[in-house]
């Protein structure tokens, strides 16, 4: 079994989580001030890029044969 599938799935969800939670938290609780912008939102964002591109590695890179 290649990796990169588990593992991007595995980023897909904590990247879809980390974005719901930067959608869902108001502004206050997040303190803006402090960083300048939604951490989660752009955590969240990478997470589920890297783990989406994961997923099409590992199916781009499959053995037909299998």
């Amino acid at each position: 079994m290649d990796v990169r599938l588990p593992i991007g799935i595995l980023f897909t969800g904590i990247g879809a989580l980390l974005i719901l939670a930067g959608l869902i938290t108001s502004a206050a609780d997040l303190r803006l001030a402090t960083v300048g912008f939604n951490i989660n939102l752009a955590w969240g964002a990478v997470l589920l890029v890297f783990g989406l591109a994961a997923i099409a590695l590992s199916r781009a890179t499959r053995d037909p044969r299998k």
